[in-house]
C-alpha cells in the first residue's frame, strides 16, 4: 500500500533541499577559492558537496522505499531516514540548507515509524 501525506512530502522535500545544498555549497566554496586563490577551499567545498549530494540521494531513495509497500518497510524507511537525517545535520553541518534538508529527513522518517506504529493492522482473513 502506497502511502502519502506528511511523511512522504517532508522526505522528498528533504531529499531535493539536500541535493540542492551540495550543489550550492561546492559552486560557492569554487567561487570563494577561485576569488582567494586557495585550492583548499575548492576541495572542501567539493568534498562536502558530493557527501550532501549522495546524502540526499539516498534520502530520496529511502523516502521513496518507506512509501511503496508494506508497513514493514514503512518502519524500515523511516527508521534509514532517521539515520540519514542525523549523518546529513552532523556531516554536512556547514551549509545551512543542507542541515534544514537533515531536520526534515529526521523529521520525515520518525513520522514514517509514527505513523505505522500507530496504525492498527490490516485485517486479513485468518485460518481457523
Amino acid at each position: 500500500m502506497a502511502r502519502t501525506g506528511l511523511p512522504t512530502a517532508l522526505g522528498a522535500l528533504s531529499g531535493g533541499i539536500v541535493v540542492l545544498g551540495g550543489i550550492l555549497e561546492f559552486l560557492i566554496a569554487t567561487v570563494q577559492g577561485l576569488a582567494t586563490l586557495k585550492v583548499r577551499t575548492i576541495v572542501g567545498g567539493f568534498v562536502d558537496g558530493i557527501v550532501a549530494l549522495v546524502l540526499g540521494l539516498l534520502v530520496l531513495a529511502m523516502t521513496f522505499y518507506a512509501h511503496r509497500g508494506s508497513r514493514d518497510r514503512a518502519v524500515v524507511g523511516g527508521v534509514v531516514l532517521v539515520v540519514l537525517g542525523a549523518l546529513v545535520w552532523f556531516l554536512v553541518s556547514s551549509y545551512l540548507i543542507a542541515v534544514l534538508g537533515g531536520v526534515l529527513a529526521f523529521l520525515g522518517g520518525l513520522l514514517f515509524v509514527l505513523e505505522d506504529a500507530f496504525r492498527p493492522p490490516s485485517s486479513s482473513p485468518t485460518s481457523p
